[in-house]
């Protein structure tokens, strides 16, 4: 079981990252832009494993003891799944207390079970399912 090492996010570590996780439609430059707006919110991390980058992610608060989270995970974290559930479980109870939350949301891709197996594992609790179109406009 490889060791997971987590740095502060920083957007140019991200220089020679290929994003292959299940989101298709979103590319390495996609997550870079998404990551680099998330990290002004909040506590936001790289995970490496073996000096390759296999994920981004973190937690921000939103109003009073509410906060969110969010993760992209590439395939490659399927073969280290021990470490890195232990990781996020780790660092979301610590960013929890830093922050204070005591109620934490995370969004989900509707068609990842993969992803809705491990927000179970991690406590999370799905109230509703939210159909949305999702509308776009190039202004």
């Amino acid at each position: 079981m490889n060791k997971i090492n987590l740095v502060a996010f920083d957007k140019s570590l991200l220089k020679d990252f290929v994003y292959n996780g299940i989101e298709k439609d979103l590319c390495g430059e996609d997550i870079k832009e998404i990551a680099g707006y998330y990290s002004t919110l909040g506590y936001s991390f790289i995970g490496y494993i073996d000096d390759k980058v296999i994920g981004v992610g973190g937690v921000y608060p939103l109003w009073g003891q509410w906060g969110s989270c969010w993760l992209f995970l590439n395939k490659e974290a399927r073969d280290h799944k021990v470490s890195v559930f232990k990781t996020i479980v780790e660092k979301m109870n610590e960013l929890i207390k830093a922050y204070n939350i005591e109620i934490l949301t995370v969004q989900c891709i509707d068609e990842s079970m993969e992803a809705h197996r491990l927000l179970g594992h991690l406590g999370f609790i799905k109230s509703r399912e939210v159909r949305m179109a999702l509308y776009g406009r190039k202004i």
